[in-house]
């Protein structure tokens, strides 16, 4: 069986030059058969058109950041995050690809957050200040992650298709 090349866009961390905490996104897909392959934040069309040929599927992983509101139609909250115009570019263009040639697509947090603003949803900019009792998402006190996000349990219906390859591999 061919093992399915995955496209993850890289999350370049500008403080200190290194590519985000992707290693475990790697890791994961390396366990369930597939070949990773990071994807950089281009502003080519050329390059990124060349990946997109070569990928049977994408993840679009977290990221500290937020989706440019102008995205959606919003002005931008006082509270609003750091924002990468490159990224969210990037991560378009990957949904723009799996949406036309049909290819499979995971997004953790931020990536569902791309993919609902690509789809034409809208997002809540600072959910503290909007919902309460909001599940914290900040992880101030993890040393190793410092700009990373909280992880959570996520459930998955077991009907669901992730759900059946999870077990078919195990």
């Amino acid at each position: 069986m061919k093992r399915p090349w995955i496209g993850i866009p890289a999350r370049y961390h500008e403080k200190s030059n290194y590519i985000g905490q992707l290693r475990h996104y790697l890791d994961a897909i390396l366990w369930a058969g597939g070949i990773p392959l990071l994807i950089p934040v281009v502003p080519d069309d050329e390059i990124l058109r060349a990946y997109t040929e070569r990928i049977d599927g994408v993840l679009l992983p977290g990221s500290p950041s937020d989706v440019d509101p102008k995205r959606y139609g919003a002005a931008p909250h006082a509270k609003l995050g750091k924002l990468y115009p490159e990224r969210d570019r990037t991560d378009f263009a990957l949904l723009d690809y799996s949406e036309k040639n049909n290819k499979p697509l995971l997004g953790i947090c931020f990536g569902v957050q791309s993919l609902n603003v690509y789809r034409g949803g809208s997002l809540v900019q600072d959910i503290p200040s909007v919902v309460s009792n909001a599940v914290a998402h900040d992880n101030d006190d993890a040393a190793d992650y410092p700009s990373h996000p909280a992880r959570h349990l996520v459930r998955l219906s077991e009907d669901s298709l992730i759900a059946q390859q999870t077990r078919k591999s195990m």
